[in-house]
């Protein structure tokens, strides 16, 4: 077979003449090197989980290498697998050549093989499952039942965050004592909602405590109305590990941190607000 030339010989393309076996084997060798590149349905998948027969629909040249196929497989695999289409049987493998784990395939999961003269390679890899739960963190402001929140100062006041409902972010803790947060170093993102009652303006931030100063960049806040709550998101990269606070600012003394959220049975604590993380790429 001479090398396709992605052309069928014609007067344009071609030096005479047109005619005699010539031709016709230059026609051949761009029709099989059409068919050696196609990706061809295989039908009448059947045999085992790990040695799979099919049927190729067009005629195949045995020593061809390059064909591609389209596989549908009727069962997951149980370990390393074999695929015959009428060539005899190859190994089924990976696209860097590796055996095929245990439950690569699946039924009904259609796959793109192509013959590398001596086993058939999957075109793409199954990516690997992840098993590790998302990286996130709760922390609350929690009274026992019917206790009198915090009341809510004019200016600064920190906001008494003294629960940790849920954390599996390395290197983020929490200080209930002095109301303190440790953040790692590493990108989160933060959502901060502070039940309160009071009439006038207030706000939340996230405060850096060694800094002595709010944290502003990509924050956005949503201000308090009389029984409302602040809340406050955004994204934040500490460049090292930073302590941390959650603060309410207060045009004016009003009110108190209420109404709590009253969940579970009447013996249960209340939330008055909350801070949570998660971690980012």
């Amino acid at each position: 077979m001479s090398t396709p030339l992605r052309k069928t010989p014609a007067p344009s393309n071609a030096a005479a003449p047109f005619t005699g076996p010539a031709t016709l084997e230059a026609i051949n060798d761009e029709v099989r090197g059409l068919w050696r590149y196609a990706i061809v349905p295989l039908s009448s998948v059947g045999g085992t989980a790990n040695a799979i027969t099919a049927v190729c629909d067009v005629p195949l040249d045995v020593a061809q290498k390059g064909n591609g196929f389209l596989l549908t497989p009727v069962a997951a695999n149980t370990g390393a697998a074999t695929l015959n289409v009428g060539k005899g049987p190859k190994a089924l493998v990976n696209r860097d050549g590796s055996a095929l784990a245990a439950g690569r395939l699946a039924a009904g999961v259609q796959e793109v093989v192509t013959d590398d003269g001596t086993s058939y390679r999957l075109a793409v890899d199954k990516p690997a499952a992840s098993s590790a739960p998302p990286l996130t963190a709760l922390f609350a402001y929690q009274l026992a039942r019917n206790t009198a929140s915090a009341n809510i100062v004019a200016g600064w006041q920190t906001y008494p965050i003294n629960m940790q409902v849920q954390n599996n972010i390395p290197g983020l803790s929490l200080n209930a004592a002095t109301f303190t947060l440790t953040l790692p170093n590493r990108p989160l993102r933060v959502r901060m909602k502070a039940f309160t009652n009071n009439a006038d303006p207030a706000a939340v931030f996230l405060w850096n405590v060694s800094g002595a100063a709010p944290i502003t960049a990509n924050f956005v806040r949503q201000p308090a109305c009389l029984y409302g709550a602040i809340e406050a998101e955004g994204l934040i990269t500490p460049a090292t590990s930073m302590t941390a606070q959650v603060k309410v600012y207060a045009v004016s003394a009003s009110g108190n941190f209420g109404e709590p959220l009253n969940l579970g049975s009447p013996s249960t604590p209340e939330q008055y607000g909350f801070i949570a993380f998660e971690a980012y790429p």
